[in-house]
């Protein structure tokens, strides 16, 4: 298969990953009333619509920011992104899933940034996966990790930020665990046959 082959499917995974993103939100937010729940899975898993104004994992809570930095960071993110995709060799099929599913996501969740700058309505991110009773809370601030408590639930996301994450995974795993090529001798040492003769 050509690189140019190579590149277009990947590019279409990306394209896929944002589509998904943005009907999934689209379907949860129409089909359950905000400020209600529907369970998935048992007590593990429910979707339960909401917005999300800050930053990954609500980082920027205590901040008052204006409404445009967000979607200037998210739009730096993904030109950054898509340029590390283009200079990267397409046979690197891991690295390459992995920069397109980043991508998916981040455009998913810029739609949304974008869209609430537009209308009011929107808010901010559009989260609805929860998942309950598997992550640590601060009972007595931040920093005092002594003082966190098992069984909280996990920060609500989406497919965006579930491709995410599986991108930076892959890519992580990628440049973690390359083959490092074998190293060269330097010019004049005699090779390994040279020195048996």
């Amino acid at each position: 298969m050509s690189a140019k082959s190579t590149r277009n499917i990947l590019l279409a995974i990306g394209i896929a990953a944002a589509i998904v993103d943005l009907l999934t939100k689209w379907w949860v937010f129409e089909a359950i009333p905000k400020g209600t729940h529907r369970v998935i899975l048992g007590n593990l898993v429910w979707f339960a619509p909401t917005h999300n104004p800050f930053g990954p994992w609500s980082l920027g809570r205590d901040m008052s920011l204006p409404a445009w930095v967000l979607p200037i960071l998210s739009v730096a993110a993904v030109g950054l992104i898509g340029r590390i995709f283009w200079e990267t060799d397409p046979a690197d099929r891991v690295k390459g899933v992995g920069l397109v599913l980043i991508l998916g996501g981040a455009v998913g969740n810029l739609w949304d940034r974008v869209a609430a700058m537009i209308d009011p309505v929107y808010v901010g991110v559009r989260d609805f996966v929860v998942v309950k009773d598997v992550w640590f809370y601060p009972t007595r601030g931040l920093l005092r990790f002594w003082d966190w408590k098992w069984g909280h639930d996990f920060p609500a996301f989406n497919v965006a930020d579930a491709c995410i994450t599986v991108g930076v995974v892959l890519v992580a795993w990628r440049i973690l665990f390359e083959a490092q090529p074998a190293p060269t001798a330097p010019a004049g040492t005699p090779s390994s046959n040279e020195v048996r003769a």
